[in-house]
C-alpha cells in the first residue's frame, strides 16, 4: 500500500536548555534501537547527523528474514512517498533549465484530467491540485502489485472524481507526484531514473540511491516486514505504478546526505530551494515538510509503503540530520524518530518498558469472540495467539495487540490499549484519551 503521513506533530516540541555529550547520545540511541530490535519492533537503518557530520549510523534486523541475510550500513530500502523530495528537486531543476515553469497548466500534458487547464505544475509540487489519488481506489489492492503503462495509469486518475477546486486547500495525493514523474520524462525525454542519476545522484557521489524496479537482496535492497506474532513479508506495490511519488531506493546515509546538500543551497540555486520550503503558516511545500524543533526550523518527510517506513528531518541552521529507513515497523515511529531527534538537541527520554503480562490460558478464551460499537457500527474479531490477542477489523491488518496487564493489551505502533471488562463483556479501545467502548456478540 502506498501511503505518506506527514509529520506535522512529530518532532514538535520545546527548544531542549541543556546538552548532551556525543559519547551519551550514541549509546543512548544505541540501547534504544538494540532495545527495539530485541523486542521485535523495527528493523532497518538509522544515521544522526550533527554539525553536518555523521554521528551515529547503525543497522539492526534483517534485510531478508527467509535468507538470513542481516542487515547493515550498507542496506537499501524503498523510502515511499520520501520520494517526492527528489522529484520536486528534478521539476526545480527542469525549472532553472527553462524546460517547465511553474505556473504552466497541464492540460497539454494530459487534457483527460478533469481541470487539467486550471492546474498547475505548481499546484502538482504542493499538493493542491485536488486530481483524484489513485491508491484511494477501491480496487487499488488488486491491480497495484502489477505492471501498469502510463495510459491506463492516467486513465485511472482521470476517472476519479477531484477532491477540491484546484489551489482552494491542501490534500496529499500521490497522484500529483506520478504526474510531476510524466512531465519529467517528457521533458528531458529521458526515464525518471536516467534524469535522477545525471542531474542528482552521479553529481553528490550518492551510488545507492537510485529507482528501484525488482527488489535484489543480493544488491544488499531489503524486503519489508510486518509483524503477527511473527516478521510477515509484504507484497511489494510495482515500480511503474508507484514512480516519482515512491519508487526510490537508498539508505539514511546517502538520504542525509542529499538533504545537507539540498538545505546548504548546492543542488538548486537560492531561488529554487527557497521556493521548495512550505510557506509561513503551512505544513507543505514542495516535496518538504515543515518540522520545527522549538523554534529551530526543520525540513523533511515521512512515508510508508507496503511496510517500508521512513522518517527524516535535516536542521540546516544546526546541521542536524536525522534518517530512518525501515523494512519492519511494530512501535510508534513518531516516538522513535521524536526521542531520536530530540536527544540530538539535548534532551533525554526513558528508555521502554517491553515486559510482557503472563495472561493465563483461561483468561486468553475468555477474551476470544466479535465485538461491537453501535454509534460508529464497528465491528471487530478477537482471537488468541499464545499470550497476545489478534484483532482483526474488515478492510484493515491485523494488530497484535501483547499483553501489558490483567485484562490489558497494547498495540505499540500506533499507542493503541484495549481493555477488557469480562463483568460488563466490554472491550474497551483507548488512544489518545479516546476511549471506544464495544460489547460482546453472540454471547451464551
Amino acid at each position: 500500500m502506498l501511503k505518506s503521513t506527514l509529520l506535522a506533530t512529530l518532532l514538535l516540541g520545546n527548544f531542549p536548555s541543556h546538552a548532551q555529550s556525543d559519547g551519551f547520545i550514541v549509546k543512548k540511541l544505541d540501547s534504544f534501537y538494540t532495545l527495539l530490535s530485541l523486542n521485535n519492533k523495527m528493523m532497518g537503518s538509522v544515521e544522526v547527523m550533527k554539525d553536518g557530520k555523521t554521528l551515529f549510523r547503525r543497522a539492526y534486523g534483517k534485510s531478508d528474514i527467509g535468507k538470513k541475510i542481516i542487515a547493515d550500513t550498507f542496506t537499501k530500502y524503498r523510502i515511499g512517498s520520501a520520494s517526492n523530495i527528489f522529484t520536486a528537486t528534478l521539476v526545480m531543476k527542469a525549472i532553472e533549465e527553462k524546460r517547465l515553469a511553474l505556473n504552466q497548466t497541464i492540460e497539454r500534458f494530459f487534457p483527460t484530467i478533469k481541470g487539467s487547464n486550471q492546474i498547475t505544475i505548481k499546484q502538482l509540487l504542493g499538493h493542491r491540485s485536488g486530481i483524484y489519488n489513485f491508491s484511494d481506489d477501491t480496487s487499488f489492492e488488486s491491480w497495484r502489485t502489477k505492471p501498469i503503462q502510463e495510459m491506463e495509469m492516467i486513465q485511472k486518475i482521470s476517472s476519479g472524481k477531484p477532491s477540491f477546486r484546484p489551489d482552494s486547500t491542501f490534500e496529499f495525493s500521490n497522484s500529483n507526484y506520478l504526474l510531476l514523474t510524466y512531465i519529467l520524462e517528457k521533458a528531458y525525454r529521458k526515464p525518471i531514473d536516467t534524469i535522477l542519476k545525471y542531474q542528482i545522484t552521479k553529481p553528490l557521489g550518492l551510488k545507492n540511491t537510485y529507482a528501484i524496479k525488482n527488489i535484489s537482496p543480493i544488491k544488499f535492497e531489503a524486503h519489508s516486514y510486518s509483524f503477527l506474532d511473527q516478521w510477515i513479508q509484504e507484497v511489494q506495490t510495482h515500480y511503474t505504478v508507484a514512480r516519482g511519488a515512491g519508487t526510490i531506493m537508498t539508505n539514511p546515509h546517502e538520504l542525509l546526505v542529499f538533504m545537507k546538500e539540498l538545505m546548504n543551497h548546492r543542488i538548486l540555486k537560492d531561488s529554487g530551494w527557497y521556493a521548495m520550503l512550505p510557506p509561513k503558516g503551512q505544513l507543505y511545500g514542495y516535496g518538504l515538510t515543515s518540522l520545527p524543533m522549538g523554534p529551530i526550523p526543520g525540513f523533511g518527510h515521512s512515508a510508508f509503503i507496503d511496510g517500508f517506513v521512513t522518517m527524516m528531518a535535516y536542521y540546516p541552521s544546526s546541521n542536524i540530520g536525522y534518517a530512518l529507513c525501515s523494512n519492519g515497523m511494530n512501535y510508534d515511529v513518531n516516538a522513535i524518530a521524536s526521542n531520536s531527534v530530540g536527544l540530538t538537541f539535548g534532551d533525554d527520554f526513558p528508555l521502554p518498558d517491553f515486559k510482557r503480562y503472563q495472561v493465563k490460558p483461561e483468561d486468553m478464551a475468555k477474551y476470544v469472540g466479535n465485538y461491537f460499537e453501535p454509534q460508529i457500527r464497528l465491528e471487530l474479531k478477537v482471537e488468541a495467539l499464545n499470550d497476545a490477542i489478534r484483532v482483526i477489523v474488515k478492510g484493515q491488518p491485523p494488530m497484535m495487540m501483547e499483553a501489558k496487564d490483567l485484562h490489558k493489551f497494547r498495540f505499540d505502533a500506533i499507542q493503541l490499549e484495549g481493555e477488557f471488562d469480562l463483568d460488563k463483556n466490554e472491550l474497551i479501545m483507548i488512544q489518545n484519551g479516546k476511549a471506544l467502548h464495544l460489547k460482546k456478540l453472540n454471547l451464551k
